[in-house]
């Protein structure tokens, strides 16, 4: 499927758009046995590519006067992004480890820029980058205590490592955002054969 776009008759290539492409997905999964008794260590590998398109209102070209200091528009020259997806997951009686990889191409972020005419003013608008890399590994537990014949209560907490790798140009000045976040997260379940089952989580994290 495609669609042109045309401005005064001529048609402008960099705002025509093809909406087709491959996006395989492909898993694979095993059992690991281990000595004595109890479960063995379950492995599974995954990888994914898809992609995310702009909206309307990212493609617009109207600029919105927010005040005398912000201006805000679109970027009609906005690329889709496309993600490849990796991940690893290994899991053993209540515990599990996850490892996902991402790579983001042409990424969409939001941006400020000063106006040329007017250094004051910020000009803010979406662009397209080259790529961006993030990195988040997962240790988690979740385990079934029973606390009576007719109600279980469910622990859960996960520990999570963040890395991303992204590069970007401001004030003609190279600015790396490859600082790790480490976030910890803490949850409860108590369920009974009568009511509806009751959750409570708590999070944290640490830049």
């Amino acid at each position: 499927m495609e669609s042109e776009y045309f401005v005064s008759g001529e048609r402008r290539n960099d705002q025509s758009r093809s909406y087709d492409g491959l996006f395989p997905s492909l898993a694979v999964s095993t059992q690991l046995p281990m000595r004595g008794e109890g479960a063995g260590v379950g492995l599974s590998l995954s990888y994914s590519k898809r992609t995310t398109r702009p909206s309307y209102w990212q493609l617009s070209s109207d600029v919105v006067y927010e005040n005398r200091l912000n201006m805000q528009t679109g970027n009609p020259y906005l690329q889709p992004v496309k993600y490849h997806q990796f991940n690893l997951t290994a899991m053993w009686r209540w515990l599990f480890l996850s490892t996902n990889f991402t790579r983001s191409i042409d990424p969409i972020l939001y941006t400020a820029e000063s106006l040329p005419e007017d250094s004051k003013v910020n000009f803010v608008t979406y662009k397209n980058y080259d790529h961006a890399d993030w990195l988040t590994v997962t240790l988690g537990a979740q385990k079934n205590v029973k606390i009576s014949s007719a109600a279980t209560w469910t622990p859960q907490w996960n520990v999570m490592l963040m890395k991303p790798w992204f590069k970007s140009q401001f004030l003609d000045e190279e600015k790396s955002f490859n600082r790790p976040m480490l976030a910890l997260q803490l949850g409860n379940i108590v369920a009974t054969p009568c009511s509806p089952s009751a959750s409570a989580k708590t999070s944290s994290s640490v830049g």
